[in-house]
């Protein structure tokens, strides 16, 4: 079993980054070893003339690339699964709380498992996606510091990564609905068309994304076993379909300053216009689907105050407003998930919007 993994996955990186003592004999030369140039015996010597010196160098053909200068594994494998963006799992998390059951032991059981199948079967996706795109991504100013683009992380190196990530995401599963696994098959069957050639296809690709948010709230109610809101999904709908055209209006923001292509993608300079205006009307279309929902019949049986409500739509709107501000001052990175993480403003805002909503909820 250890030589077929080792033949298909190779040797591990701590493995390969060992190093070994070398003896250097000035003004001698080590004679050829036997085992040929990528052997681990060091060289015979003839007789110990002049000073002697040791040094360390990286071994060699083992399997896997090892470099003094590379970060270390872990990191990179972080980068490589893309950790940073499994706060956007916690989506699946959010059913419980709108459903009210904050104290349900069993409920928040669920909701944690439901929340790393997610996330481990999004990062194999994000394995098999860079794996495809590494090409082209050489050619992007920031997606060539990835660690499939910039050669960091070799392909054999990446399979094994995502077959591991995969396989968790289904141990995960286990115990959850049977439902929450088919959402599962979909959120990949999506994302593999998606990487296929969708994302080239202008306006379909930021609805994709928008719909793959949604999915993660309906994976959630799969997961508790609690039914999904049509309000839910109509305002997860528009608020995500604004994110994404956030991220793709960033992206042509930063072509246009740095004068720089936008490979693999359907879109030209010339269509930020019209991409912030939609997606700013998308935002503000999610806030009035709240607007609407809080007049009716499901919030009064939730909510003992549901005026206070109007609260988190005001909110809604500074920060939707806010975000696309600062993304037409050039100030939000291609990821606006990954921004709010950073902003210390989205984070009052968000605290003020759990505040008010637990407030709404006491009788």
């Amino acid at each position: 079993m250890y030589h077929f993994v080792k033949k298909w996955v190779g040797q591990p990186r701590w493995a390969a980054e060992c190093r070994l003592p070398r003896i250097q004999l000035k003004g001698l030369k080590d004679k050829p070893s036997p085992r040929g140039p990528q052997g681990l015996a060091v060289g015979q010597a003839t007789q110990a003339h002049g000073q002697v010196s040791s040094s360390f160098e990286p071994v060699t053909g083992l399997g896997w690339s090892a470099d003094l200068n590379s970060e270390s594994f872990w990191r990179m494998g972080s980068r490589a699964i893309r950790l940073h963006q499994w706060p956007k799992n916690a989506l699946v998390v959010l059913p419980l709380f709108l459903a009210h059951r904050w104290s349900d032991g069993w409920a928040w059981a669920h909701a944690v498992m439901g929340f790393f199948s997610f996330s481990l079967c999004a990062s194999a996706i994000y394995l098999m996606n860079d794996f495809r795109d590494r090409n082209v991504d050489r050619l992007h100013a920031q997606k060539r510091h990835r660690p499939q683009a910039s050669g960091q992380l070799k392909p054999r190196e990446a399979l094994g990564l995502g077959l591991i990530c995969l396989g968790s995401s289904l141990a995960a599963a286990v115990g959850l609905a049977r439902s929450f696994g088919w959402v599962l098959i979909a959120y990949c069957t999506i994302n593999v068309a998606y990487s296929m050639g969708l994302k080239r296809m202008a306006i379909l690709d930021v609805l994709i994304l928008a719909g793959l948010y949604a999915l993660r709230v309906f994976a959630g109610s799969c997961a508790l076993q609690i039914p999904v809101s049509a309000w839910l999904l109509a305002f997860s709908l528009f608020f995500f379909l604004s994110l994404a055209l956030v991220k793709r209006f960033a992206e042509l923001q930063a072509s246009f300053r740095d004068h720089s292509p936008q490979p693999g993608r359907g879109y030209h300079l010339a269509d930020r216009s019209f991409i912030a205006q939609m997606g700013a009307s998308s935002g503000y279309l999610s806030v009035l689907v709240l607007a609407l929902y809080i007049h009716s019949p499901e919030v009064q049986v939730l909510y003992g105050q549901p005026d206070l409500l109007w609260g988190v739509c005001l909110l809604l709107v500074y920060w939707l407003s806010r975000v696309w501000l600062l993304a037409h001052r050039g100030l939000i990175d291609q990821d606006p998930v990954n921004f709010a993480l950073r902003d210390l403003p989205s984070y009052l805002v968000g605290g003020l919007i759990a505040a008010l909503m637990l407030w709404a909820a006491l009788p």
